[in-house]
Parts: structure tokens; sequence; C-alpha cells
């Protein structure tokens, strides 16, 4: 009788402890979702209509409105880069720090808290700052709520080209969160 007792709390434990909500279309359209909040409050931390210039060294980028954006590791103009971190600071000090592990783990932190993106293919997590979670086993078929338009995706992600990064899906009318201009080299 112990042993079937031992059982049903093992079982219990093992199905009853997910305590996430369903992460959906509804749910990533929600303009109130953490990440749509984190993303809008990032971009607007650094709202440099230009691009800036990335120091010879690789690690600071400045931009004409004071802003300053540091990248660990250094970037390099063959920008092979995988997982990066990206601190954006202003006048009012550090608004928003990027990091992208390039495995399975994005994070954002800016004035509202961090959350962190988990991400595998048949497991896809969302943490908000307020302790909500948000999941699902099947992320490839949340591609579908951007009209099955990649640019439209929904689902949080980071995109990057040379000098500029991007946290996804972006704000209406944002191009990029950091775009950075190598130093001209002479010959």
């Amino acid at each position: 009788m112990n042993k079937f007792i031992f059982g049903l709390i093992l079982l219990a434990a093992s199905t009853g402890c997910d305590d996430s909500e369903e992460l959906t279309c509804e749910v990533l359209a929600d303009p109130n979702f953490c990440w749509t909040i984190a993303v809008s409050e990032a971009y607007a931390c650094n709202a440099a209509t230009t691009v800036g210039e990335l120091g010879t060294d690789g690690k600071t980028c400045e931009f004409d409105t004071g802003t300053t954006a540091t990248f660990t590791p250094a970037l390099e103009p063959n920008f092979d880069i995988q997982e990066f971190t990206i601190v954006v600071a202003n006048a009012d000090g550090q608004c928003a720090k990027l990091v992208d592990d390039h495995n399975a783990t994005i994070s954002l932190k800016t004035k509202s808290g961090t959350v962190d993106v988990h991400v595998a293919q048949k497991d896809y997590t969302v943490e908000c700052a307020d302790g909500t979670t948000y999941a699902t086993d099947k992320p490839l078929d949340l591609l579908a709520c951007g009209n099955g338009v990649l640019d439209n995706a929904k689902l949080p992600g980071t995109t990057k080209t040379s000098g500029s990064f991007g946290i996804t899906p972006r704000p209406a009318g944002a191009t990029s969160f950091v775009d950075c201009a190598f130093p001209a080299t002479t010959p």
C-alpha cells in the first residue's frame, strides 16, 4: 500500500507542477504582453535615428543623442559572433540589456524588469518579470501569427547583420535596436 501511495505522489508531482499559461497568437498580439512592453522600452531607450559610430576597440558605439551601446564580445568587421550582450545607456543610465546566448536563451532587461525567452524546437517559454510564464510545445505553429510572413512573426527573438541588431517583433516604425558603423580604415 505504501508503494502505491508513493507512486501516486510521484505521478502527481510529475504531471501537476506546470502552472504556465499557454503561449498563443492572442498573447503575442496583446500590447500588454511582457515581451512587447520590454521591446518597446528597449527601442525607446535608444531613440537614435542615425547610425552610431563604433569605437576602434569594437566594444562601444556612440550615437549623436548621447546614447551608447556596449558590446560583449567586441564586434569585428567580419561579424562572426553567435552569442552577444548589448548594454544600452542614455543620460539616465542603463536602459536596456539584451543577451542572446545563441543556444536557447534570450534575455531582455529594461525598466520593467527582465524577460527571459527559452527557445527549443518543442518547448518555447517566456518568463515575465512579474513571474508569469507562457509556454507552448508547438512554437512553429505560432509563426502563423504574423500571417505566415517571417518579418511579421510575433515570436520573441533577435536579428543581427553586420553592426545592426534588432529585437523582434519590432515596434511599428522601428528599424534597428542598435545600428553601428565600423570606423573607416585608412590604407
